[in-house]
Order: structure tokens, then C-alpha cells, then sequence
């Protein structure tokens, strides 16, 4: 057996811990470098373009609070979204008109409580169903021209009740 001083003892100790550190390090590096230039593979043909502002819709007020689904929905030619607000409100917009949304632009508003849930019908661009926390399903048919002045429960084309919980 070796019997060390403490201040033996403790530059060993302080060695060791010293060698481990510098083994670690490297290792680390050398893992860092393989998963950075693994990254700079695969991303290499990746080009960012400056967005378009004539091509973008902004200030829109989506009530993000409620859904338990999509904040979004699309069609070919409109995209919906719950608006935030009082009730259930939803903005449809067509693809067509970006640009900023102003606070006049009119809503469909058919329910009582916050839309939950929103989708266009696969086959028909013009058919948008809505779910809410109301407990009803409204169908509106929206028109090719788009929702021009406001809407409200007597413009759905539909209205599915007797559900127990929001839809």
C-alpha cells in the first residue's frame, strides 16, 4: 500500500478530474462537429426568400383561446378562422384578397359561444361547417364573391342540434 500526504491526495485527485474534463470536452466537440455538419447536409439546398407582404394576411384577431381543432380551415378559394371577440365569431376570407384586416370586415356569426371547430367540405369550396361550444353545428354556404356585410344564425345554410357537449 501507498500512503499518501493530503496535499498528495488532493493535486491526484485534482489530475484526474482534470483528464476527465479534457475527455469529456473532446468528446463533445467531436459529437457537436459530426451533428453540425450533419445538419449543414441536410439543409444545404434549403433557400429562405423574403415573404411577399402583397401575398400575406395581417392583424387578424384569431381567437386561439377555445378550439379544441384547427384554428384554420381552406378551400380552394377561402380560409376561416375563429375571430376573437365576443360569441362565436369566424372570419372567412378568400385566398385571393391579402393584405391587412381591418376591424370592419364583416363575420359570420351564427353562435352563442366560441367556434371549437371549423372545416371546408372536400367537395364543395363554398361549404363551411363550424362546431362551437353552443352545442350546434352550422353549415354556411359561402358565396363566390365572399362575406361581404355581416352574417349572423339566419344566413347558415344549416343548424345540426341536440349535441350534449361543445362540437
Amino acid at each position: 500500500h501507498h500512503s499518501l500526504k493530503g496535499s498528495d491526495l488532493r493535486a491526484a485527485l485534482d489530475a484526474a478530474y482534470e483528464e476527465e474534463s479534457k475527455m469529456s470536452e473532446q468528446k463533445t466537440s467531436s459529437s457537436a462537429k459530426l451533428w453540425s455538419s450533419s445538419l449543414a447536409n441536410k439543409f444545404k439546398h434549403l433557400r429562405g426568400a423574403e415573404v411577399d407582404l402583397h401575398r400575406t394576411w395581417f392583424n387578424m384577431r384569431v381567437n386561439a383561446s377555445a378550439p379544441d381543432g384547427d384554428l384554420l380551415a381552406c378551400s380552394g378559394k377561402f380560409f376561416a378562422t375563429p375571430h376573437q371577440g365576443a360569441g362565436g365569431a369566424v372570419m372567412v376570407r378568400s385566398l385571393e384578397n391579402a393584405g391587412k384586416v381591418l376591424e370592419t370586415t364583416p363575420l359570420v356569426a351564427g353562435h352563442r359561444a366560441p367556434v371549437v371547430s371549423l372545416a371546408f367540405s372536400p367537395f364543395d369550396d363554398n361549404l363551411l361547417a363550424t362546431g362551437s361550444d353552443d352545442c350546434d353545428i352550422r353549415i354556411w354556404n359561402i358565396p363566390d364573391e365572399g362575406v361581404t356585410e355581416a352574417w349572423d344564425d339566419a344566413n347558415s345554410a344549416a343548424r345540426l342540434r341536440g349535441h350534449n357537449n361543445g362540437v
